[in-house]
């Protein structure tokens, strides 16, 4: 066998062992607790989301209003060390 065949193949091994530990991952977390929809039967091990997507932006205000301190302030800074500069560079005798 080539050196470029036996990497293909060891990539291709590589590959199908990443795949198969993927699948028994993923297929053990849905056998170990099934997610069931609303309004079905619930079993003792199951997942129960319930997720109303009209209440998804009810607080979206409280938690504006409480991150715009920090916006402002970022925007402070921002804006004093420009005008810093701006100072600086129209005393400053270099060109």
């Amino acid at each position: 066998m080539s050196s470029f065949s036996l990497a293909f193949a060891n990539a291709v091994n590589v590959g199908r062992a990443g795949f198969l530990a993927a699948r028994h991952a993923l297929g053990s977390v849905a056998a170990g607790a099934p997610i069931l929809r609303e309004g079905e039967p619930s079993a003792s091990s199951s997942i129960h989301i319930n997720f109303d997507p009209t209440q998804m932006f009810t607080y979206s205000n409280v938690i504006i209003d409480c991150m715009m301190p920090v916006v402002y302030i970022t925007a402070g800074l921002s804006l004093g060390f420009s005008v810093i500069y701006a100072l600086k560079s129209a005393f400053s005798s270099r060109f």
